[in-house]
C-alpha cells in the first residue's frame, strides 16, 4: 500500500504541474495537449472547455470567458491502470483591452 500511495502522490504533483501550465498558458485553448512525462510510467492528458457561468441570455459575466481546465495523469497499476484528475476554471477578459485602446 506505500507503493500504491507513493505513485498517486506523484500522480498529484504531476497533474497539478500540467494544470499550472495550463492555467497561466497565454491562451487557454493551446494547453490542450497530451503526452509522456519524460523518464517515468505516467501520462497526461489536458482538455480546454468552454464553460458558462450562467443561463443563456444571463450578461451578468459577459466581461468575461470562462474555461473549464482538466488534466488526467495516468499510470500502470498492478491490476490495471491508474490515475487522477484534477480540474479547475479560469477566466479571461472577453475583449482584449490593449487591442480597445488602440482604436482610440
Amino acid at each position: 500500500s506505500v507503493k500504491v500511495s507513493e505513485d498517486y502522490t506523484i500522480g498529484v504533483l504531476y497533474a497539478r504541474q500540467k494544470l499550472e501550465q495550463a492555467f497561466f498558458a497565454e491562451k487557454p485553448e493551446d494547453a490542450a495537449g497530451s503526452g509522456a512525462i519524460e523518464d517515468t510510467q505516467y501520462t497526461w492528458e489536458a482538455e480546454v472547455l468552454p464553460y458558462s457561468l450562467g443561463e443563456e441570455g444571463d450578461d451578468r459575466y459577459a466581461a468575461v470567458v470562462t474555461y473549464l481546465l482538466k488534466v488526467r495523469v495516468k499510470w500502470p497499476g498492478f491490476m490495471q491502470e491508474k490515475s487522477v484528475e484534477l480540474t479547475t476554471l479560469r477566466t479571461v477578459p472577453a475583449v482584449n483591452p490593449l487591442a480597445f485602446e488602440e482604436r482610440g
